[in-house]
Order: structure tokens, then sequence, then C-alpha cells
């Protein structure tokens, strides 16, 4: 880690209350945890290499399995749902100096864009699907934003891979927290640059749900990441450790964050 890139001053996790996705997230857990204990019952304890392997043979449980780990990484990250999110996005877009927003999906990205371009002015997207110049045309006009400048790139997860650098960046909004704690920080990084002043991250969860089990796992890994003697991250306001996860749950994981992309 280069010795001129400056801490995030504040890793500020924003809880969501959303009673329709708490109740769909529920009944998920409640479908995945049966396909699991049946399973189990035939087999015994069950990785979730197992169950790849079972879905490739064509075990309806096992495929049951892989179907609602889709349905769940959506439903948190999908258009209908991120409405609700959409005043955290909104306030933290409306303060001066340029602002990226990380979405999952390509389609939650649009929203996002349409919905803060109604808002605000400056309001630029690159995902996958665009053309390569498209992209570069968009991060262009977002690196060209100055610090007094209000507006925002809106960029998927998938792009945030490739080495993109955003010193303009004042701040970044992280949809949904990942799975994949050194994938996050890798992210946060790099859009931390050269800027000379430290910057804010805020990450919104859907309390009460899987998501919120996420985020605590990220904020505990966050604050103890160390790049020699400090601390990389001050993560403050914390997410409840009230919300558990069930065993079979975490093993489901790492699947949710291969879909992140598409």
């Amino acid at each position: 880690m280069p010795s001129d890139w400056l801490p995030f001053t504040r890793v500020h996790f924003v809880p969501i209350q959303d009673d329709v996705v708490r109740s769909a997230d529920d009944d998920i857990r409640d479908q995945i945890g049966k396909a699991y204990h049946s399973l189990e019952r035939d087999y015994g304890f069950v990785t979730w290499r197992d169950v790849k392997f079972m879905a490739r043979g064509g075990d309806p449980r096992a495929l049951s399995i892989l179907e609602l780990c889709g349905q769940r990484l959506r439903l948190f990250e999908s258009p209908q749902h991120m409405k609700a999110k959409l005043a955290v996005v909104l306030s933290e877009v409306a303060k001066p100096g340029p602002t990226l927003v990380l979405a999952r999906f390509r389609d939650t990205a649009r929203f996002l864009e349409s919905s803060l371009s109604a808002m605000q002015s400056n309001i630029v997207r690159a995902d996958g699907s665009m053309k390569r110049s498209e992209i570069g045309f968009a991060t262009s006009q977002f690196r060209s934003f100055d610090t007094t400048n209000k507006g925002a790139l809106v960029i998927t997860r998938e792009l945030g891979g490739r080495g993109l650098d955003f010193p303009s960046a004042a701040r970044v909004v992280i949809a949904s927290p990942r799975s994949n704690y050194q994938a996050v920080a890798q992210e946060l990084a790099r859009i931390r640059s050269r800027q000379q002043k430290p910057k804010v991250a805020v990450i919104t969860y859907f309390a009460n749900t899987e998501e919120q089990a996420k985020a605590l796992r990220l904020a505990d890994h966050l604050a103890a990441e160390k790049f020699g003697p400090s601390a990389l991250f001050d993560v403050r306001d914390t997410p409840s450790d009230t919300y558990r996860l069930e065993p079979f749950e975490r093993r489901t994981l790492m699947y949710e964050e291969s879909l992140a992309a598409r």
C-alpha cells in the first residue's frame, strides 16, 4: 500500500428498515434451511462444495438452494427494493464533491442513475453492458468534476475490479455490503486513491436481514484491517450483532458473491 494513500476518516453503516424485505428474507432463509436439513438427513453434514456437486448431479434440493441464494441476492439490490435506500444515496450525492455509487447489478445501476438524475445534475453511469468508449466517456466526465461539484458516477462492481482509479471522488456509497471482505478493502482503497483529503464511505444495509449479518462481519473485518502501524479504517456506528446466520447460511455466502455482477 503506497505511503501517500490516506485512510478514510469514517466508514458509516446505515440501516434501512423495510418490512417487506425482512419478511421475504425470512421466507428464503426458511426454505434454504429446510433444503439443507433434508440433504443432511440423507447424507450427514453437507458442505457448500457438496451442494454444488449435488446440483450438478441434478438433486432438486441442491438446485433449490442455488436458486434461493440467487433470489436472496436479487432481493437486497433489486430496483424494486432499492427505492428504500434511495433517500440515503440522494442525501450523500447532494453534498459538495463528487460521489461514487457502487451497485451490484446493471439494472440497479440504471435505476439509481435515473432516480438520481431526476433530483440532481451531473449523474453518469458505467457498467459492463456499455461499450468501452461509453465507459471511458462516463469515467472521464466524473474525473473532471472538482471538489465543489455535486454529482455522481453510478458504477457496477464488475467494473470496480478492473483497476479504475477515481482520485476525484469525495465519498463512496456502497448500496449493499459484500461477503468478500478483501474485495471491499480493494474497492475502497482504489476509490481512496491519492486525493489529499480523506474520504467517507457509506454502506447501506437492510436491518434484521442477512444483509445486516454481512454488514456486521464487514465492520469487524474493516476495523481489524491494518497496513503498517495504523489502522486503515476507522469504523464507527457499526450494525448490531443481534442478527445471526444459521450455519447452513454461512456456507452460501461465497456463492452469492459469485452472482454479484450478473
